[in-house]
């Protein structure tokens, strides 16, 4: 897609476009993670009403002795992909910028400002659900 002389534009415009995609459909995937629970609440709800047990959701998979939660796989996923789009993008808008160490900078802005989504991202959508 993009030859290894790549201008730094070409990279800019690669990496907003990546990055753009990336934290739709994170925001989206937030959304359903949303109506999950919801729905799982409601239908708990329903069997405790009804005196059945009709519904059994599944248990969250375990690494050890880690268990792993949509969630917390969502923000692993969604954060690396956003980490490396956002690194794409600083790195080249700053050395269009002629800032020194782009690469260096790039990577760490990109990686704390990633991380700042995915950890920001859930709990906004948890508020909007209350």
């Amino acid at each position: 897609m993009l030859s290894e002389t790549a201008s730094d534009e070409e990279l800019l415009s690669v990496g907003v476009i990546g990055a753009v995609a990336t934290f739709g459909i994170f925001v989206y995937e937030m959304r359903n993670t949303r109506q999950y629970g919801a729905t799982v609440g409601r239908l708990n709800e329903l069997d405790t009403r009804l005196g059945i047990r009709l519904f059994d959701p599944p248990e969250s998979p375990t690494l050890g002795p880690i268990r792993v939660r949509q969630l917390l796989a969502l923000e692993l996923v969604y954060g690396a992909a956003l980490a490396a789009w956002l690194y794409l993008v600083f790195w080249s808008a700053l050395d269009l910028f002629g800032v020194p160490w782009p690469r260096l900078l790039g990577a760490v802005i990109g990686t704390g400002v990633a991380a700042a989504i995915v950890v920001a991202a859930p709990r906004a959508v948890a508020a909007t659900a209350s």
